[in-house]
């Protein structure tokens, strides 16, 4: 991943490259995608697509996605922050096991009080 001074950021996977920011905190949007230097789309501000929006329109760019997807939490969650995990990652079960465990207990919680 390249960031720019602006918040710009570039991911390239097998001669694709998605320029991309942060919309909102923590909301990707989608600017442009490029083959190989050669425009695919692009999108005017006020009109970027957030990364499962892209997913949609471009679904053969998977790796792409994937790849601005683990550029986005490694921003949210520089090296020296290694704690943080990416709970959308497939290879992250256990803590998705946990992160269910959690949602269950605190629903459980909510209701001890019906």
């Amino acid at each position: 991943m390249n960031e720019g001074s602006n918040g710009v950021h570039h991911t390239e996977v097998d001669g694709y490259r998605a320029t991309w920011c942060l919309n909102r905190p923590h909301l990707i949007a989608i600017m442009a995608v490029h083959n190989n230097g050669r425009l695919l789309a692009s999108f005017e501000p006020g009109t970027y697509p957030d990364l499962v929006q892209a997913r949609e329109l471009l679904p053969k760019l998977e790796k792409l996605w994937d790849a601005v997807r683990h550029d986005f939490w490694r921003h949210l969650c520089p090296p020296p922050h290694q704690r943080c995990i990416d709970p959308t990652s497939p290879g992250n079960t256990d803590i998705n096991a946990v992160l269910g465990a959690i949602r269950s207990a605190t629903r459980r919680g909510s209701n001890a009080g019906d």
